[in-house]
């Protein structure tokens, strides 16, 4: 039996306008997407909002957590025209994890990845990282210790 474009396009939309959120006090919430975008909106702000801060990354209340995690998101860059380039959803199907691509004032181009939990609605940011910046920092497996080549001269000899 064929299906019709038109019946596939109806039950798209029709799934579509299954996926309300719930009421957040009057301001619409955030898909993952845009949880993602607005980490750099905060780092344009000189003192995020308390309340904007536990919406995005949900309650940290070791202070010296917060203070990391405060500290990560001013050293984030001034990037302008942020766009996720693409969305990897976790093997564990809790996390989604989305790389971007900014431009940097000087002209250069930054890469960052962030991850969100999305149990919770619209899912909070559990790790992000890019150029000089990543939050929470992992934690060092070893020595770090690695080999290579000894330097070619000059002239390739």
């Amino acid at each position: 039996m064929r299906s019709s474009p038109g019946l596939a396009l109806f039950a798209l939309a029709a799934l579509a306008g299954c996926s309300d959120v719930p009421d957040s006090g009057g301001r619409a919430p955030a898909t993952s997407s845009e949880a993602a975008l607005e980490l750099f909106e905060l780092a344009r702000v000189d003192e995020p909002a308390t309340e904007r801060i536990d919406e995005l990354f949900g309650s940290v209340e070791d202070e010296q957590a917060r203070a990391a995690l405060l500290d990560s998101i001013a050293a984030l860059p001034a990037a302008d025209e942020i766009e996720i380039v693409e969305t990897y959803p976790m093997e564990d199907l809790v996390r989604v994890s989305f790389d971007l691509v900014g431009r940097l004032p000087g002209g250069g181009i930054a890469r960052y990845s962030v991850q969100l939990n999305t149990v919770t609605e619209p899912g909070t940011i559990v790790w992000f990282s890019g150029p000089g910046v990543e939050w929470p920092q992992r934690k060092s497996r070893g020595p770090g210790l690695s080999t290579s080549a000894p330097p070619t001269p000059p002239g390739g000899g």
